[in-house]
C-alpha cells in the first residue's frame, strides 16, 4: 500500500467511520479531507509522471453531462439539493480520481489491499462489539450501517479469495482470513451482500477457475471454507440477524422485501410517464423510502433515458474490457476487478442510492482503463503491490 491507495480507499470508505464518536476529535469532515488529499496526490502523480490525461476522463465527463440534463427540471428541495451536490462533487470524484491515481497493475493491487485494510478495521471493531456487547440485534463495525459493513468485509474477502485461488497467498492463510469476514457478514443480518458474494463466487469459478486441477482444488477449498464459516456465522450471530436470513432462505417476505417490491413497482410505473426523468431527488416525494433502492431504476427514473442509456453503455463497455483482460492476463488484478464489479453491481440492484455506490463507480472507471493498465502486461505476472 502507498499514500495514493490509502487516501483514495479512505475516501471511498470514510462513511463507514467518520460519524464514530471515537473520531469526534477530527476537526474536519473525514470524507472531504481524504477527497482533498486524493486530489492533491492525483495532480502530483500526473505532473510527476508527465503522463497523458486518460481518454476515459472524457467518457466519464460525458456521463455526468448526461446526468446534468435533468437539472433543468429538478425540484430544488433540500434533499434534492443535497443529493445533487454530492453527486456532482464526491461521486464524480470517485470516478475520475482512479484514472489519475492508478495506472499500473501494482497500483490496482495496492488499492485492493487498502480496501481490504478498511474491511479488516471494521471487522476488528465488530469482533470486539460481538464479544462485549450485552445484547445485539444486528452486528456492525465503526459507524457503518449493517449493509455497508457487510459490503466492506465481503469486498475484502473477495480480494483475499482471488489471491488464495491464484496462489499469490498461501492457501491456509487465505482460508483463515476469508472465513472470519464471511462469518461477521452473516452476523450483520444483511442478505444482499451475502447473496452477491455467493453469485460472484459461482460466476468466478465458472469463468476463470475451472480450467486446471490446481485452481479447481484451491477454489473448492475456499468455497468450502466460505460455506463452513457461513454456518459458524449462524451460530455466533444475534438471533434477529439469523432470523432475517433464515426467513429469506425460506422464501418468506418480510416488511423490507415487501417495501422494496412496492417501490420497484412504483418506479417502473413512473418510468413510462417521465422518459426525460423526474429530476434528481424527486422520488423522495413519491415514496417514504426516498429512492428506489435499485441503481438502474434510480438513474433511469431521475436522470431519464439519456442518463440511463449512457450509464449502461459505460458499464457494459467497462465489463467487456475487463473481462477480455481477465481472460488474457496472467496477473490476478483483472479477475479481481471483474469479480468486484459483479459483486458491487448485484448489491446496487437491491439497496442504496447513486451516492452510496462510489466504489462501484470507481471500479467501472478502472475497468474502462483496463487495456491501458494491463496492455503491456498481458503475458507476464505482476509481482508488485502485495
Amino acid at each position: 500500500m502507498d499514500a495514493k491507495s490509502l487516501a483514495f480507499a479512505g475516501f471511498i470508505s470514510a462513511g463507514y467511520f467518520k460519524l464514530d464518536p471515537r473520531l469526534a476529535w477530527v476537526p474536519v469532515d473525514l470524507t472531504l479531507l481524504l477527497a482533498v488529499l486524493s486530489i492533491g496526490l492525483a495532480v502530483y502523480s500526473t505532473i510527476r509522471s508527465l503522463s497523458q490525461v486518460p481518454i476515459q476522463l472524457l467518457w466519464i465527463c460525458s456521463l455526468f453531462a448526461a446526468f446534468a440534463i435533468c437539472l433543468f427540471w429538478t425540484a430544488w428541495t433540500p434533499p434534492a439539493a443535497d443529493k445533487v451536490a454530492r453527486l456532482f462533487t464526491l461521486t464524480f470524484l470517485s470516478m475520475i480520481l482512479p484514472l489519475l491515481l492508478f495506472r499500473t497493475p501494482a497500483d490496482i493491487h495496492r488499492f485492493f489491499n487498502a480496501l481490504t485494510l478498511a474491511g479488516f478495521l471494521l471487522a476488528l471493531d465488530a469482533t470486539s462489539i460481538l464479544l462485549t456487547a450485552p445484547e445485539l440485534h444486528r452486528l456492525s463495525g465503526g459507524n457503518a450501517n449493517t449493509g455497508a459493513f457487510a459490503h466492506a468485509v465481503i469486498a475484502a474477502a473477495l480480494w483475499l479469495t482471488v489471491l488464495g485461488v491464484e496462489g499469490r497467498m498461501p492457501l491456509h492463510l487465505s482460508l483463515l482470513s476469508v472465513g472470519p469476514f464471511v462469518a461477521l457478514a452473516f452476523a450483520s443480518g444483511s442478505r444482499g451482500p451475502l447473496l452477491a458474494q455467493v453469485c460472484t463466487l459461482l460466476v468466478g469459478g465458472v469463468l476463470f477457475y475451472r480450467k486446471s486441477a490446481r485452481t479447481v482444488c484451491r477454489f473448492g477449498a475456499l468455497a468450502l471454507s466460505v460455506a463452513l464459516y457461513l454456518y459458524l456465522g449462524s451460530l455466533i450471530a444475534p438471533d434477529w440477524s439469523t432470523d432475517r436470513i433464515r426467513s429469506f432462505l425460506q422464501g418468506t417476505l418480510g416488511g423490507s422485501e415487501l417495501a422494496r417490491l412496492e417501490v420497484y413497482a412504483l418506479a417502473l410505473d413512473q418510468l413510462a410517464s417521465y422518459p426525460l426523468g423526474l429530476g434528481w431527488g424527486a422520488f423522495k416525494e413519491l415514496h417514504y423510502l426516498g429512492h428506489p433502492h435499485n441503481l438502474l431504476l434510480e438513474i433511469f427514473l431521475e436522470a431519464g433515458m439519456v442518463g440511463g442509456v449512457v450509464f449502461v453503455a459505460l458499464v457494459i463497455t467497462g465489463v467487456r474490457k475487463v473481462h477480455r483482460c481477465a481472460r488474457q492476463s496472467r496477473d490476478e488484478g483483472p479477475r479481481a476487478l471483474f469479480l468486484m464489479i459483479l459483486f458491487t453491481s448485484i448489491e446496487a440492484m437491491v439497496g442504496g442510492d447513486v451516492n452510496d455506490h462510489r466504489l462501484l463507480l470507481a471500479l467501472v472507471a478502472l475497468a474502462l482503463a483496463c487495456p491501458s493498465i494491463w496492455g503491456a502486461k498481458l503475458t507476464s505476472r505482476t509481482r508488485h503491490g502485495h
